[in-house]
């Protein structure tokens, strides 16, 4: 519930700290993977990449370790997404490609989507519209192939961007 209210930093970060420590306790490497991602993505909203970069890092390196897909599907795609952010957009691409193949492994189209949106993404904000037009009409066409409405915005905001800079009327 405070991961999204940015007046409640300070508490997340402590509530974070508590989970991770307990998660260290534990032993349980998949928890303490969840863990490192959650931190890492606290960083990755305060614009703090490069600490975020660090968890995210973390976080793959254990769910390698224990080959757990959707954790690593997570991992890749944060890891790809802050790539992008930091305008390294190959890197963030080859990352992105390695979450959707495993998605794609899993065969779930909600997910398969809102990957494709964050490949559209990074090739809208590299200027490469083409490519980001097919990724969002993709996401589209699985997200509602999924029955579900969630993230469909954002492709349509996108869409019309992307036509918008083709001047594409």
């Amino acid at each position: 519930i405070l991961h999204d209210l940015s007046q409640f930093d300070e508490l997340k970060k402590m509530y974070l700290g508590k989970a991770l420590e307990y998660a260290l306790q534990s032993g349980d490497k998949g928890t303490i993977s969840r863990c490192y991602n959650a931190f890492a993505v606290y960083y990755a909203k305060r614009k703090e990449f490069e600490i975020a970069l660090n968890y995210y890092q973390k976080s793959l390196d254990l769910a390698l370790e224990i080959g757990e897909k959707n954790m690593l599907a997570v991992c890749y795609n944060n890891l790809g997404s802050t790539h992008v952010e930091l305008k390294e957009f190959e890197k963030g691409l080859e990352y992105l490609n390695q979450a959707l193949q495993l998605k794609k492994d899993t065969g779930k189209p909600n997910a398969i989507g809102f990957t494709h949106i964050h490949i559209g993404k990074a090739y809208f904000d590299w200027g490469k519209y083409r490519e980001a037009l097919e990724n969002f009409l993709e996401a589209e066409k699985l997200i509602l192939s999924a029955g579900t409405k969630h993230e469909i915005h954002t492709c349509y905001d996108y869409i019309s961007k992307i036509f918008s800079a083709l001047n594409d009327f």
